[in-house]
Order: structure tokens, then sequence, then C-alpha cells
């Protein structure tokens, strides 16, 4: 016999339903083969397990169906309604984030119009006269400005 075999008839033998023939090859085997002797006593340890273990009564196990299923249907309607809060509550603040990125369409602060992309200088002239004249040539970036401004005019 191979460990192929073994497998085979591991119920067999703990379960004593061997012939005396296979069963004597079987032991024979056994006695020879250390991962199938570890796989016998690995068995025969949990086969040991189960029967010391306390027996449950249908009508135990019964009750205890019948209390897990009124317990999955009293919840059933919590559980719909926890759903439709969390549904409510993403749509809240998608829409929130939603007011709050939304693009700006002019600055009332500062009356610029609503972005304008000019082909030649690619910066709305409102905004180059704006910063040209809150800078008053303060540094290179409103000398630079201006200058844009100059030149949008000149077009």
């Amino acid at each position: 016999m191979n460990c192929n075999d073994i497998k085979n008839l591991l119920a067999d033998y703990l379960g004593d339903e061997l012939e005396s023939a296979d069963r004597t090859q079987f032991e024979s085997h056994l006695s020879t083969c250390a991962p199938c002797q570890a796989e016998v006593a690995g068995l025969r340890q949990v086969q040991s397990e189960l029967q010391d273990a306390p027996d449950i009564s249908i009508e135990l196990a019964d009750q205890r169906s019948r209390c897990l299923e009124i317990r999955r249907r009293s919840a059933w309607p919590m559980r719909t309604v926890f759903a439709g809060l969390r549904y409510a509550a993403m749509l809240a603040v998608g829409l929130g984030l939603g007011w709050q990125l939304k693009p700006v369409t002019g600055d009332p602060r500062t009356n610029i119009p609503p972005v304008q992309t000019v082909a030649t200088t690619g910066v709305h002239p409102a905004w180059i006269e704006a910063a040209a004249r809150s800078s008053a040539g303060q540094s290179s970036f409103a000398r630079s400005l201006a200058a844009l401004s100059t030149a949008r005019r000149e077009l």
C-alpha cells in the first residue's frame, strides 16, 4: 500500500470497518510511514473529542434555529432604515462638497468677470488690468502683467 491508498481507507480504518487483510496491509504501511502516522493520530484525536462532546437535543437545536429566525426577521426593518440613512448622509455630503467645490465664475470682491481664454495671450484682459492696478509696478510679475495688458491693447 502507498500513502494514497491509506488516505482512501482512513475512514474505514478509524471506523473499524476494514477487512483483516486490508487492515494488516494498512497497519504495515502505517508502521513505516511517519506522515500517515501523524494523520491517523490527528484524526483519532478529533474522533475522541467528538465523542466527548455533549449531545445536543433536537428540541434545543430547533429552538435555537427559531430564535435566530425571529432575530433575523426583526432586524430587517432596522437594516433598511439604517441603509436609507446611510444613503441620505452620503447624498448630503456629496451635495455639500459639490456646493463647496463648484467652479468660481467671477470673484464678487474684485468684480473680475468669468474666465474667457484669449487666443493671443491666454489670459483674460480684465485680469491683467486688475492685477496691474493692484500691484502698480511693485514686482516683476506686475510689470509682466502690465506689459501683457499693453500688448493686448495694441492688438
